[in-house]
C-alpha cells in the first residue's frame, strides 16, 4: 500500500478547490452575462415586436356600399354614376390615391335612388395590370387586399434603463422612422411621387373627412419618412430571457 506525503496531500487537495471554484466563477459568469441587456441586444428585440413590425396599412375591398349625395357643385355637369364616383373617392383619400397611380380602378354599378339628392351607392374595384403586379407585396384579404404602405425602421437606442443585476425590468428610449414601400412612395410628404398626387387628394388625406379618420385609426396618412421620431419600451425579462411587453 502506498502512502501519501501529507504535503502532497494537502497540494492536490488545493488544486482541487481552486479548480472548482474556477468553474464555479465562470459559470456564474455566463449566467449572469446572459441576462444583462445591452443597447444592441435591446435593439433586436424591439425591431422583432410584433407592434414595431407592424406596418401602416390601406384595406382594399372587391366592392362598397355608402350613402352618398347627389347634389352639390358639379352635379350637374357631370354623369350620375361619375358624379357619385367622385363623391365617393372624395371620402377616400387612400383609394383616390391607388387609383391616381394606377393601380386599381373603380366603377359606380348601382345607384339605389338616381333621383333623390342621396343614395346607397354600390361601387366595385378592380386591379389594372399595373395593380396586379403590384400585388405580388400585398396581402390577400378574403376577396380584398391589405396593402402595406409604410413599415418602421430603427434608427438608434438613445437610452437604457436598468436590465443588470437582480434587475428584472428595463426601459428602452429609440429613435426610429417610417421606411415606404413602393405603394407607400405617394404617401410619403418628403418625396415626390406625394407631390405628384392631385392637390384635391393631398388635401384629403390624414383624415380630411370623417371616413378617413375611422379608417386611419392609430395609423397616420400622410407619413414623414424624413424625420426621426421617439419611442419607449419595457422590457420584462422571463425565464427564458428578455421581451418587449409593452410601449
Amino acid at each position: 500500500m502506498r502512502l501519501i506525503n501529507p504535503t502532497q496531500a494537502r497540494r492536490r487537495i488545493a488544486r482541487l478547490c481552486w479548480g472548482l471554484l474556477g468553474a464555479v466563477i465562470v459559470t456564474c459568469s455566463a449566467a449572469c452575462g446572459s441576462n444583462k441587456l445591452t443597447r444592441s441586444s435591446a435593439a433586436t428585440l424591439i425591431e422583432s415586436s410584433e407592434a414595431f413590425r407592424k406596418p401602416v396599412t390601406i384595406s382594399l375591398l372587391p366592392e362598397y356600399r355608402q350613402t352618398l349625395a347627389l347634389i352639390g357643385e358639379g352635379s350637374r355637369d357631370m354623369p350620375k354614376e361619375e358624379f357619385a364616383l367622385h363623391r365617393f373617392l372624395e371620402s377616400h383619400a387612400d383609394l383616390a390615391a391607388l387609383s391616381h397611380l394606377g393601380l386599381v380602378e373603380f366603377k359606380v354599378t348601382g345607384i339605389q335612388y338616381p333621383d333623390s339628392a342621396s343614395s346607397p351607392v354600390t361601387i366595385t374595384s378592380s386591379l389594372t395590370s399595373k395593380g396586379s403586379s403590384a400585388a405580388r407585396q400585398w396581402q390577400q384579404s378574403g376577396e380584398g387586399w391589405t396593402i402595406p404602405i409604410a413599415k418602421r425602421e430603427l434608427v438608434e437606442v438613445t437610452g437604457l434603463t436598468g436590465g443588470e443585476g437582480e434587475s428584472k425590468q428595463a426601459r428602452v428610449e429609440y429613435t426610429w422612422r417610417w421606411l415606404p414601400t413602393e405603394a407607400g412612395a405617394s404617401f410619403d410628404v418628403s418625396g415626390q411621387a406625394y407631390q405628384s398626387l392631385p392637390a384635391s387628394v393631398r388635401q384629403n388625406l390624414g383624415g380630411a373627412s370623417f371616413g378617413d379618420m375611422l379608417r386611419a385609426a392609430g395609423q397616420r396618412l400622410p407619413f414623414d419618412s424624413s424625420k426621426s421620431q421617439k419611442g419607449e419600451a419595457t422590457l420584462q425579462l422571463y425565464d427564458d430571457g428578455w421581451r418587449v411587453a409593452g410601449p
